[in-house]
């Protein structure tokens, strides 16, 4: 019960506000899975919920950085198959010693994310090359750990 109700939880949290692996990783760890096979089920298990984010967000990404939406989706789609990769590739025992670091960096950009007020962005803060280094850099941190990679449909 205590998983269903955190995945119900989760997946209201991530399309409210981003952040719902931040209560699914701790649970599932709890229940006994390792860090990485939590990362991996919270990653896997919240999925749906991202790709709706984006569906819903569609508008907003025209053109992003100066790149077409196809092209993003691309470079995502390998940046996380290269982050998944090093996963699989690290020890569990590795990535459960991993797992405070990245939660801590997690919550630092929900947080920081989250000072302020609401800002209207009307082009990209940058474009071209950058945009394309920090959208890899960014891909495969979310492919390595989920946790980090949630989104509102209203961002």
């Amino acid at each position: 019960m205590l998983l269903l109700a955190t995945g119900f939880i989760a997946g209201t949290m991530n399309a409210v506000t981003g952040g719902g692996p931040l209560l699914t990783l701790p649970i599932l760890m709890l229940a006994g899975l390792d860090g990485r096979s939590a990362s991996m089920t919270s990653t896997f298990a919240l999925f749906p919920g991202q790709i709706a984010a984006g569906v819903a967000a569609r508008k907003s990404l025209q053109r992003v950085g100066g790149i077409p939406p196809p092209w993003l989706l691309a470079l995502n789609v390998c940046g996380g198959a290269i982050g998944a990769a090093l996963l699989v590739a690290t020890a569990a025992a590795a990535f459960t010693t991993l797992v405070p670091w990245l939660v801590l960096i997690a919550t630092a950009i929900y947080a920081w994310s989250s000072f302020g007020p609401a800002v209207q962005i009307r082009a990209p803060l940058f474009n071209g090359p950058v945009f394309i280094a920090a959208q890899v850099v960014l891909s495969i941190y979310g492919g390595y750990f989920g946790g980090g990679n949630s989104w509102p449909a209203s961002a």
